[in-house]
């Protein structure tokens, strides 16, 4: 708005300036003209200094913008257009964007005991502490991931553990894609709720950065190609919960999720 009042400002200068027409006396005319001549000396004074400050911002102006990916908030304008069921989760929050909100309780307070199963499925290779501690060690980058002023964190140990549970619940979700879930699952109970979870985890505003779940995968796979084939399997499956004409925005955050992280295999197979 300050940029769009500077711009305009010349031309409301030259409108106020400008003499009524119509006849007048001869003094009239040369008292008004000298006394708009004084007044216009310190208009435009001051509206060349507003101008080069103008200008000098624009010369100066730090592009704050960032080649990296982030998760952005759906826009207001969308919201508005349909009902917030296009982009609420159902069932499970992943990330900062809908955490806390009590219709998502129940399976919030899964996240523990999916957390151990998949801790115990990684084997003996690493414990608990040191897979908690190569997640938080990513706090601050995952942080920078969400749109800025989307979120306040006050509690920096209190966003990783947030980030911890959610990467180990979206790993262990993508594993039963690929492995298969056994009785002693803490899912297994829910598993009529499935299309649901798996719904919520393609929805845009219920992420997690890829960096965190690439740290969990290494320890869940054995090598490159069973990462590959993990993360490829769960993104080619299809969401069933709502005909396809009525699912184009879930859709498309399948899409625009498969690119991103095609996008980042294909750069590491580049390098290698």
């Amino acid at each position: 708005m300050e940029g769009r009042s500077m711009v305009s400002m010349p031309v409301r200068m030259c409108l106020d300036v400008q003499l009524p027409r119509g006849p007048r006396s001869t003094g009239a005319t040369n008292v008004e003209q000298s006394t708009t001549q004084n007044d216009t000396e310190p208009q435009e004074s001051s509206n060349n200094i507003h101008k080069d400050e103008w200008l000098v911002a624009i010369e100066n102006h730090v592009d704050d913008t960032t080649d990296k990916s982030q998760i952005q908030r759906i826009p207001s304008l969308l919201r508005e257009k349909q009902s917030n069921n296009c982009y609420d989760p159902h069932v499970v929050s992943i990330g900062p964007y809908h955490y806390g909100k009590p219709q998502l309780d129940t399976f919030e307070k899964l996240k523990i005991p999916i957390a151990q199963k998949f801790i115990r499925a990684c084997g003996n290779q690493v414990s608990l502490e040191q897979l908690y501690d190569e997640v938080a060690k990513m706090g601050k980058i995952a942080l920078e991931y969400y749109e800025e002023g989307s979120i306040e964190v006050k509690d920096d140990e209190a966003f990783n553990r947030m980030m911890f549970l959610d990467a180990c619940f979206v790993v262990h979700f993508m594993s039963i894609n690929s492995y298969g879930i056994d009785k002693l699952d803490p899912l297994l109970p829910w598993i009529c709720y499935f299309a649901f979870v798996q719904r919520d985890l393609f929805l845009l505003e219920n992420q997690i950065p890829l960096l965190l779940l690439k740290v969990l995968i290494k320890f869940r796979c054995e090598n490159e190609g069973e990462k590959t084939k993990l993360i490829q399997n769960f993104l080619d499956q299809k969401v069933t919960i709502m005909p396809p004409e009525k699912n184009s925005s879930l859709m498309l955050s399948r899409n625009i999720l498969h690119k991103r992280w095609d996008a980042v295999f294909r750069k590491k197979r580049n390098r290698n």
